[in-house]
């Protein structure tokens, strides 16, 4: 009987393949749209934790006080709490460049004889590291430029380079390039360094401080030195793992993933009605075939089967496509929800490439196979509750008929 039925699913398929082309391609759309979306949200999580690595370092604790900063003295306790070996301090600001093709900048203040044994600069050798360190220390808009931003827009050290920062335009001098390794690597290397206390005076900070990100003592735990730093810190003041700081960034855009991932199920949503018209212009165009089916003693079930069985393949083959186009979307998508935390939430991350998660694709599979089916579910039980007779009419009749019985068959299938 499965045999029978399939060759003429078959027939079906063949006869009609642009429609069946249609159908399977709708599915493998919201299947793309919403995988896309998944790997997207993914890749930028994995992003954010990068980023937010990189930028610690070797970092085991950090010191935040919110956008307000804090005192320059709070450094001074920190170095001298027990089991502190090394303390930076850090000041970080987002300014705008002058180019038109390019985002916004990341400048990091940092002391960079010290910080050096906490984050991975890789000064490029190649291009004198920095040209002369006491000009570096001695002016205040003296910038270090990661070599992929410099390359891309032709500067070389010497060169002017103007910014824009919340309170007016800012101009630099280019003292030297580090390499895309390490912190090179953050935001596509849209990074800069600068002096802390040159930072200080140039973007208006006063004697204060963004963060301090500072390395225990291998012989006392990170646990009982954040405790200590606890204890003699002002309040306002938070003493955490870098690792934390992610899950908070990652807390931070909670919302707009959520609503994006919203979106990728109305996608899905979209599949079921586009199958769920196909399947009933399928039932429609096969109208006296089912009867004859049925006149012949096919069972319904067996009718009602045979119709999901189509969907179950439209569904494998059309989520199987849309897995494939949805991990090459993925990059745009990745792209599209990064502007838009950058955009929203003033938080930017590290390109990352879009990675292939097994469950993901798993999930992806099963919701397109299911969406499939629930499509086709009561277009199949409208096929199988078909009276034979009433089939085996031609369509004018049949309607004429339909109508006057209100459709009291069908119905009491249901």
């Amino acid at each position: 009987m499965f045999g029978a039925l399939w060759l003429v699913t078959f027939k079906q398929w063949r006869g009609h393949k642009l429609r069946v082309a249609l159908t399977t391609m709708g599915i493998a759309l919201g299947v793309a749209v919403f995988f896309a979306i998944r790997v997207g949200n993914a890749t930028l999580l994995d992003s954010l934790h990068a980023t937010v690595e990189k930028m610690a370092g070797k970092a085991t604790l950090q010191i935040t006080a919110g956008e307000a900063g804090f005192s320059e003295k709070v450094l001074d306790v920190v170095r001298a709490t027990p089991g502190v070996q090394l303390a930076e301090p850090v000041i970080e600001t987002m300014v705008q460049t002058s180019f038109s093709d390019e985002g916004t900048l990341m400048v990091m203040g940092v002391d960079t004889a010290g910080d050096q044994q906490l984050r991975d600069y890789q000064f490029d050798r190649t291009q004198t590291q920095i040209v002369d360190p006491l000009v570096f220390l001695a002016q205040p808009n003296s910038i270090l430029l990661s070599r992929a931003f410099a390359d891309r827009h032709g500067l070389k050290i010497g060169d002017k380079l103007t910014l824009f920062a919340s309170d007016g335009k800012k101009d630099f001098t280019v003292q030297g390039t580090f390499k895309p390794i390490g912190v090179g690597e953050i935001f596509g290397g849209n990074i800069a360094v600068m002096d802390v206390y040159s930072a200080q005076v140039v973007f208006h900070r006063g004697r204060k401080f963004d963060r301090i990100d500072l390395m225990n003592d291998p012989n006392v735990p990170a646990e009982v030195v954040e405790q200590r730093l606890r204890a003699q810190l002002p309040a306002g003041l938070e003493v955490a793992r870098p690792e934390a700081r992610g899950q908070a960034l990652e807390n931070a855009i909670t919302a707009m993933r959520v609503g994006i991932l919203i979106t990728s199920f109305v996608a899905l949503l979209v599949g079921v009605y586009i199958i769920f018209n196909s399947f009933m212009i399928a039932v429609n165009q096969r109208w006296k075939e089912i009867g004859i089916l049925r006149a012949v003693g096919v069972e319904q079930g067996n009718v009602s089967r045979m119709f999901l069985f189509e969907a179950l393949l439209m569904g494998a083959i059309g989520s199987l496509v849309g897995i494939a186009g949805g991990f090459v979307l993925a990059t745009a998508a990745n792209r599209v929800m990064r502007g838009m935390v950058a955009a929203v939430y003033g938080v930017v991350s590290t390109d990352a490439p879009a990675r292939l998660h097994y469950d993901q694709c798993a999930i992806a599979f099963a919701l397109g196979v299911a969406a499939s089916l629930i499509g086709a579910w009561f277009p199949a039980r409208g096929a199988a509750c078909l009276d034979p007779a009433l089939a085996l009419h031609n369509i004018e009749t049949r309607r004429r008929e339909s109508e006057q019985d209100g459709g009291e068959t069908e119905r009491a299938c249901f």
